[in-house]
């Protein structure tokens, strides 16, 4: 009875305070790390586009804005924010905004990364 009782409490608790859902520590761990990656290419995306101010940087500036809006995703899926957008469920808004920048983000960000080397590059003979 005693367990019973303590699980119902636990229960009671968890939906007043609203983290049934929330990913555990270990989850979080390559959730963060893919972040700061992205993070830091979205931060040295923004310097090359003042740097150069040229179409290419801003290619890879809107594909690092991409793979942010897809670890955003991420992170309001794992902490249950947004629940009507139905994150990790398939046929819903949550999935196909995840997939669309997904796709956008690893399509744009190596174009405009690749596309500025080789424009900066001189050929001499």
């Amino acid at each position: 009875m005693a367990t019973r009782s303590r699980l119902q409490r636990e229960d009671r608790l968890s939906r007043v305070s609203g983290v049934e859902n929330v990913a555990s520590g270990v989850q979080m761990i390559p959730l963060i790390a893919i972040g700061a990656l992205v993070c830091g290419a979205f931060v040295l995306s923004i310097a090359a586009i003042i740097e150069e101010r040229t179409a290419w940087s801003l290619v890879q500036l809107l594909g690092a804005c991409c793979l942010l809006i897809v670890v955003l995703a991420h992170v309001a899926e794992a902490f249950s924010l947004f629940p009507r957008m139905g994150w990790g469920l398939p046929n819903s808004a949550g999935h196909y905004v995840d997939l669309v920048s997904a796709i956008a983000g690893l399509v744009l960000f190596p174009i405009g990364f690749l596309a500025r080397r080789f424009a900066r590059r001189t050929f001499f003979y």
